[in-house]
């Protein structure tokens, strides 16, 4: 028996769903030329979207790629805002699990900034590294956390003591 409603059901997901309002909003004039370049083939916004992650997937792999060329900078904007709305409706408080998702790494920021080891469960945090001074460090001055591949956080930690 499945259960179609839950975190799994991607169709129902907030954050699916926002972003693909969002792509048929500011892909529709891309897709409209695209499908003048390219007769006999239908694009959709979905098939643009696709075409800007080959962009920058080939970018990565090869030093370029013919795809970037294809979207003005307000498309290349709108890319970009895409997968804050992405990660906003998926991981982030859109979520209906954002903030289960998120909870550990906000305990290990806290942390950081207390100068204290993790050593009890905490969330879904890795006792295991963050007890450990060597994996889990906190006599730096910056700390650059991940929390997906493609977010960044950096925290500063100041020696002084603050009232």
């Amino acid at each position: 028996m499945r259960c179609d409603n839950n975190v799994d059901n991607w169709s129902q997901n907030p954050g699916r769903l926002a972003t693909k309002t969002w792509h048929d909003h500011y892909l529709a004039d891309a897709t409209k030329r695209l499908n003048n370049l390219s007769p006999g083939f239908d694009w959709t916004t979905a098939d643009s979207y696709n075409a800007q992650d080959l962009c920058a997937y080939e970018t990565v792999a090869l030093g370029y790629s013919q795809f970037c060329s294809l979207f003005t900078i307000e498309e290349w904007q709108g890319y970009e805002y895409s997968y804050k709305i992405s990660f906003a409706g998926n991981s982030g408080f859109q979520s209906p699990t954002g903030r289960a998702i998120g909870i550990g790494y906000v305990q290990e920021i806290l942390a950081r900034l207390r100068h204290e080891l993790i050593t009890e469960p905490v969330a879904q945090v890795n006792v295991t590294l963050d007890s450990d001074p060597e994996s889990f460090p906190l006599n730096q001055k910056l700390f650059f956390d991940f929390s997906h591949d493609s977010m960044l956080q950096i925290t500063v930690s100041r020696s002084q003591t603050y009232h």
